[in-house]
């Protein structure tokens, strides 16, 4: 597997928020957003018009991929993608300081990844939890549920090149995620591909 790498351009740093939108196109908010590299991760303060929220992102390519929520408690970001046509993963939370765990899908693969998977993330420390991963297309993002036992999160998921870039929160009302790119004309914009839980961040 391939292991996260800083994209080309830069993110750490504080930017300017000019002009965002709802889902919709609807005027969204305006502020700051401060991003912060931590080892191969990253975190971000937003003090926007809209309230604070802080997210957790992972870099690949040229874009940055963000699950954002009100706080970091049970916030984070996982990458699924094919490498050498199998699938596999990677992710992050707050709690990890930065470092990133592995993801190894375990059931067949159909060829897509939405619909039910078995996979595994192991932890940087080498530990290792068995998932039951939904995948289920709602709109232009996806609905996603991972379970194992008694444990369940609930996300969302934004495509990106050749997979899926997936957040969770505690609350999925409040969960926002976001696609980060260098724009033609200016530093960072985001990608078209936002989407929201619930309620509006960023």
């Amino acid at each position: 597997m391939r292991a996260s790498t800083p994209p080309p351009f830069a993110y750490e740093g504080a930017w300017s928020v000019e002009h965002a939108t709802l889902p919709g196109g609807a005027p969204a908010y305006t502020g700051t957003i401060a991003v912060r590299r931590a080892a191969r991760a990253y975190l971000l303060d937003w003090d926007i018009t809209a309230g604070r929220y802080v997210g957790v992102g992972l870099a690949r390519g040229d874009h940055l991929y963000v699950g954002c929520g009100e706080t970091f408690r049970q916030l984070g970001v996982a990458l699924y993608y094919l490498d050498a046509g199998a699938p596999r993963g990677e992710w992050s939370a707050p709690e990890l300081d930065g470092a990133v765990g592995s993801a190894r899908f375990e059931s067949p693969w159909g060829g897509s990844f939405e619909g039910d998977h078995r996979l595994v993330h192991t932890s940087p420390d080498g530990g290792a939890q068995p998932w039951d991963l939904e995948v289920r297309r709602a709109g232009e993002v996806y609905a996603i549920t991972w379970r194992s036992g008694d444990e369940r999160r609930a996300g969302l998921g934004l495509p990106m090149p050749g997979g899926i870039a997936a957040g969770w929160y505690l609350d999925l009302q409040k969960l926002a995620g976001r696609a980060y790119a260098p724009a033609q004309t200016g530093p960072v914009r985001p990608t078209p591909g936002g989407g929201l839980g619930g309620s509006p961040p960023p």
